[in-house]
């Protein structure tokens, strides 16, 4: 039986997580609920405000493989180059755009966003969400 490659990258995901330690409590199969969510809606454009790489990152990143999307990842300058490496360690380098700008300034650049999520772990995160144009038909 041949296995999905989607599973093959949540594998490769929980593989992350145990080499580079906790990325934090989540409940389990969110990731994976995250991902076939994001695919399942067919999203092109997936948009994510994080505080560093997760497990959702390989997540959204796998989903947008499926879908031939692009994930655009937010995150602070001093976790670039680790995020970075998370993502091409886990083979999905090319569905992924890290941006380190102030994610109030790029928002209002991504229209018409299939799916996001927002790291909410700072509560000024959450302002955020107003800036978000989702598309309509999503």
């Amino acid at each position: 039986m041949e296995q999905n490659p989607l599973c093959s990258v949540l594998t490769t995901c929980n593989n992350q997580k145990r080499q580079f330690g906790s990325w934090g409590v989540q409940q389990e199969g969110s990731n994976e609920f995250v991902s076939a969510l994001a695919a399942g809606m067919k999203a092109k454009l997936i948009v994510e405000v994080a505080s560093r790489a997760s497990p959702s990152t390989i997540a959204l990143a796998a989903a947008a493989r499926q879908t031939g999307g692009r994930l655009v990842s937010i995150l602070p300058v001093p976790v670039l180059d680790e995020s970075q490496e998370v993502i091409k360690n886990s083979g999905l380098k090319d569905q992924v755009e890290f941006r380190t700008e102030d994610p109030s300034k790029i928002l209002p650049y991504c229209e018409n966003i299939d799916f996001s999520l927002v790291d909410c772990k700072d509560e000024n995160y959450a302002r955020l969400f107003n800036l978000l144009d989702v598309n309509p038909t999503r």
